[in-house]
């Protein structure tokens, strides 16, 4: 039985042990989204608008953890006819381990995305969140919308 393209997993069905593949970490061709945000009082996410655009990136579900310690600060829709889980998927959380500080971006995946606003502001931010526990840097005057995304020159 084959359900995915992860890792190989043994499970139990029907009373007998097999092996089977689950799926983890997928994403269907780049597309724009709109991210929402969950928790607007982190400081990685406080002051970013409720909702904003990313331009054309993977958008990655399936995500596979355990989801412990686990704080979801923004998901975006994944939509099944574009390849994604239908369902919202995380796309910045942090993980808190031991005493330490764990921020996760699923956005940038190439030098174009790289040029997102939405990349660069939450990445700088999370970055500082993760090395001090706080963000001083502010939201950009050119971050995006909930309807346009901006990307940098």
């Amino acid at each position: 039985m084959d359900s995915g393209d992860g890792p190989e997993k043994t499970v139990v069905i029907d009373g007998k042990e097999q092996k089977i593949r689950v799926r983890a970490g997928h994403h269907g061709p780049s597309q724009t989204f709109q991210i929402v945000v969950r928790e607007p009082n982190h400081p990685i996410t406080k002051g970013l608008p409720p909702a904003f655009m990313q331009c054309e990136d993977e958008l990655y579900g399936w995500l596979r953890g355990p989801g412990k310690n686990l704080t979801v600060l923004a998901t975006a829709f994944a939509p099944k006819d574009k390849g994604g889980s239908g369902e919202h998927e995380p796309v910045l959380f942090t993980v808190r381990y031991g005493k330490g500080r764990v921020f996760f971006e699923a956005l940038g995946h190439t030098a174009k995305e790289l040029k997102s606003v939405a990349f660069i502001a939450t990445f700088q931010r999370g970055a500082e969140w993760a090395a001090t526990g706080k963000v001083t840097q502010p939201v950009p005057a050119d971050f995006p919308t909930a309807d346009k995304p901006s990307v940098r020159p």
